[in-house]
């Protein structure tokens, strides 16, 4: 396995995990529900259009030459009042259904936390939903503790 920052010919492998992203969220969210179907073609120009943003950084972890995983980073600017001005946000991290298991997503968490502190980024937040225990799991055994909850309420 070889992790590297994505690069625009890996849009339709980050499109095939984005894909299994957004099956396994809609589930979790009742705010994801989609309007259209997506795509592979749809997606891959989405993955496109991340790669192109430039407070957008992706890591790829790679095996036999394809697409297995990535890890989304942003750097965010907090409000001037507060002490830490800014901070990193991990906004997605996926790993193939087929691959998981392997520490390919403490690789890519690793990986994405030296890059952030290389960048002078100290302090990282993520979101995940309650119901993705197994994520819950990594993120815990890699050192990120919970701050808050989100709640939901239909009216």
């Amino acid at each position: 396995m070889m992790i590297r920052k994505a690069r625009l010919s890996d849009a339709e492998g980050l499109a095939r995990l984005y894909l299994q992203f957004w099956k396994a969220h809609r589930k979790a969210d009742p705010l994801l529900r989609l309007r259209k179907k997506l795509s592979l073609a749809g997606e891959a120009e989405a993955a496109k259009k991340d790669l192109r943003k430039r407070n957008c950084t992706i890591f790829v972890a790679l095996a036999q030459g394809r697409v297995v995983g990535f890890i989304d980073l942003l750097v965010k600017k907090n409000d001037p009042m507060f002490v830490v001005k800014e901070y990193g946000y991990v906004d997605s991290l996926v790993v193939d259904q087929r691959h998981r298991k392997k520490g390919i997503a403490s690789a890519l968490v690793l990986c994405g936390l030296s890059y952030l502190r290389g960048k002078g980024i100290r302090d990282v937040k993520l979101n995940l939903y309650c119901s993705n225990r197994i994520a819950m799991a990594v993120w815990r055994k890699l050192g990120f503790r919970e701050i808050s909850k989100n709640m939901i309420r239909k009216i």
